[in-house]
């Protein structure tokens, strides 16, 4: 069954290989780290690959998951990435809402 997990921006599934190229296609890298300035963006990867970027705003009822695919998702891979996010609501004692875009 796919997995998906959301990493923050400085976790060592990222950070800890020089050559990412078995979890991050070369042309995704500059999403990932934009500018190269060595400010590392949160990830969400499926399948053992990084998929997008991530990003979480703090509302009055819901928080906001913003998610930004490299490519597009399909319905069943956003649903587990949505499961992905479960985790941080538990967390937080927030509700989420995940959006894709």
């Amino acid at each position: 069954m796919p997995a998906a997990v959301a990493l923050p921006g400085f976790d060592e599934f990222i950070l800890g290989y020089k050559d990412r190229s078995a979890v991050l296609p070369d042309e995704f890298k500059d999403l990932i780290v934009p500018g190269g300035n060595g400010m590392f963006r949160p990830t969400l990867v499926l399948d053992g690959e990084v998929m997008g970027t991530w990003r979480r705003t703090p509302r009055a009822k819901a928080d906001v998951i913003q998610v930004e695919s490299f490519r597009p998702l399909k319905r069943a891979q956003q649903s587990i990435a949505e499961a992905a996010f479960e985790a941080h609501s538990r967390y937080l004692s927030r509700e989420l809402q995940v959006r894709f875009a």
